[in-house]
């Protein structure tokens, strides 16, 4: 499937997903394709020791920031040993997190899961307008 493909099966199903949409997504760099989705409450990253791009520090960082969105938030991965860029991104990301309660606490902020209403046809649109500026 192309991009356009998952983005249209995605925003067909994400009205009202926090209401009985998607319960699940599964692909492979799907996360990454710049559709906003503060629902996500959990993302899996399979194979997490496998090398190459799409396990590098820089995607692991991208693709464990969709979980961050929601406040309950979380990242697992399944790997069968700890690689350097497994350490870097977990290193990252919490350096960020300390840096964002620090920022939440100096600003007496309470976070909060973002909660959108766009129609189905919005959705696409802001996604194809990211997808034509990367």
């Amino acid at each position: 499937n192309s991009i356009k493909e998952e983005q249209e099966v995605i925003t067909e199903n994400h009205s009202g997903s926090s209401r009985g949409g998607i319960d699940v997504l599964v692909g492979v760099n799907l996360l990454r394709e710049g559709l906003n989705l503060p629902e996500v409450s959990l993302v899996a990253i399979l194979d997490a020791d496998k090398e190459g791009f799409l396990r590098s520090d820089t995607a692991l960082i991208q693709t464990i920031g969709r979980a961050t969105r929601h406040m309950k938030g979380e990242a697992i991965f399944y790997a069968d040993k700890y690689t350097k860029a497994m350490k870097s991104a977990i290193d990252e990301t919490n350096r960020r997190r300390i840096k964002q309660i620090n920022h939440n606490f100096k600003e007496n902020m309470t976070p909060t899961t973002p909660e959108y209403d766009f129609p189905p046809d919005q959705i696409l649109a802001l996604a194809d307008q990211n997808n034509e500026n990367q």
